[in-house]
Parts: C-alpha cells; sequence; structure tokens
C-alpha cells in the first residue's frame, strides 16, 4: 500500500528517526545480537513504546537489520 499524504509520510519518518536512535542506544547498551519487534518493544520505557506502532517499528527493525516478526 502507498501512502501518498504527505503529512502523514513526514510524521510517520520522523518517528522513525527519532525512535531508531533510542533502540539503537539500548541494543548497543544491552549488546543484543538480534533486533525482535517484540523484545524491543517490551523493554521501552512505557511512553517510547506507546509511540511504537507497528508500522515504525517494523521500519526501524529494518533498517537495523533485524527481523521484524516475533
Amino acid at each position: 500500500m502507498k501512502i501518498n499524504n504527505p503529512h502523514f509520510v513526514a510524521s510517520a519518518r520522523a518517528k522513525i528517526t527519532a525512535h531508531k536512535a533510542v533502540v539503537d542506544a539500548f541494543l548497543r547498551n544491552q549488546k543484543v545480537q538480534f533486533v525482535d519487534a517484540e523484545a524491543i518493544r517490551s523493554a521501552m520505557p512505557p511512553e517510547v513504546a506507546a509511540d511504537l506502532t507497528d508500522g515504525v517499528l517494523s521500519e526501524i527493525v529494518r533498517e537495523l537489520g533485524g527481523r521484524a516478526e516475533g
């Protein structure tokens, strides 16, 4: 599905960029070798986890080289 709403796309990209840094730092700190979407969601602080929609989380996991499905 292609989304043509530029505001939605910009908002999603901003969330991905902001949260990717948090997730990446967490993974480096924990020395995690494998990126898993549900493990990340459950380990994040509540305010971050609440903002990690499935689409945003899947894109972060993909960009970090892991798998999006648990």
